[in-house]
């Protein structure tokens, strides 16, 4: 994904899985530079979910979170967006998530101090 080199719509968030997305993959395996988890942490975990901002954008976030279909809170990490970063948010589950289950993500925050409240599910795979 790339982006141009002007400022465009600064309230723009393109998330990943996509709301309403099927067949996300339930683990992450690594293999990817700058590795996402942190010193200590294991794989696999579950898969990435996403909050891309516009570049040139301040974003804050005060609550982000994945949750199963009972409503707890999957365990993640958290990469907060930074312009160093690419300015995405990262919610990483701990552990790889539950087959074929619809999970929802929550996130509030202020893009350059303007609130945003931005809510999403999507699905993972069925299979082994």
């Amino acid at each position: 994904m790339g982006y141009r080199n002007e400022l465009g719509d600064p309230r723009q968030m393109v998330a990943f899985p996509a709301a309403s997305q099927a067949n996300v993959p339930a683990a992450f395996v690594g293999n990817e530079l700058p590795d996402p988890v942190p010193p200590g942490g294991r794989y696999p975990t579950g898969y990435p979910v996403t909050l891309n901002f516009n570049q040139f954008v301040n974003v804050a976030t005060s609550a982000e979170e994945v949750r199963d279909p009972a409503g707890k809170v999957v365990d993640s990490y958290v990469l907060p967006p930074t312009h160093a970063e690419e300015n995405v948010l990262t919610i990483l589950p701990r552990a790889p998530l539950s087959k074929q289950t619809t999970y929802r993500v929550h996130v509030v925050g202020t893009i350059d101090g303007t609130p945003f409240t931005r809510d999403w599910s999507f699905t993972t795979e069925s299979g082994p």
